[in-house]
């Protein structure tokens, strides 16, 4: 991730003091209908939980607002819509569009990130780019990642909010409300991030390993 490009805002809790209502950022593309092949592959991305668990949190009170890309190639998204109408939260919900078809540039997703509270990446049981600019951006991220796969990777710890359903969503965005949790588990992403993650140090580790094994 490059680090210098996905950074924090100045003051986080300021920025989202400036916010009345709380703003979660679900960035990817929509696919959750089910198709074996597609589950096998990771490709199921599970936002019908991920827009469940929101709804869920904003029937108990909860001022907020969902965020979603409004863009080809998210198959269902249509299907999305209908579901947002169905739970009565048309009104929480806006659908963001690069008015391209390249999509956003790095420059804009890195300050979408900032201009949010919390990010929301895919359950499908991996992460990818979403979840590492989020949090190079100091922002907390639920996600799913396969049970006893972070421990493995980070045996020191993570600082990912973990959901495998609709109500394990709703609980880590109610707990994530908090002022106080957004900022201590955001921080702990970027440095997360800086310690395992940002480019320069990738690059230097497969540079290390290429040279175990004699091509450098």
């Amino acid at each position: 991730v490059d680090t210098d490009l996905f950074f924090p805002a100045k003051d986080p809790l300021e920025e989202s003091a400036k916010r009345e209502t709380l703003t979660i950022f679900h960035p990817n593309r929509i696919l959750f209908e089910p198709d074996p092949r597609m589950i096998e592959a990771g490709g199921c991305l599970g936002n019908d939980i991920l827009i469940r668990g929101f709804a869920q949190a904003a029937s108990q009170g909860l001022d907020a607002r969902l965020v979603l890309i409004d863009r080809e190639g998210s198959p269902d998204q249509q299907i999305a819509k209908e579901l947002i109408e169905g739970l009565g939260i048309s009104n929480r919900v806006v659908w963001l569009s690069a008015g391209t078809s390249a999509g956003f540039t790095w420059r804009e997703m890195a300050d979408l990130y900032r201009a949010c509270d919390i990010v929301m990446d895919a359950l499908s049981g991996w992460t990818g780019l979403i979840t590492l600019e989020a949090a190079s951006c100091g922002k907390p991220v639920i996600t799913r990642v396969e049970e006893g796969a972070l421990d493995r990777i980070y045996p020191e710890g993570h600082p990912l909010v973990q959901a495998r359903n609709e109500q394990e969503v709703c609980d880590g965005i109610l707990w994530l409300a908090k002022s106080e949790v957004r900022r201590s588990v955001g921080e702990s992403s970027r440095h997360w991030i800086l310690n395992h993650h940002d480019r320069g140090l990738v690059a230097r580790r497969c540079e290390l390993m290429l040279a175990g094994l004699g091509f450098v």
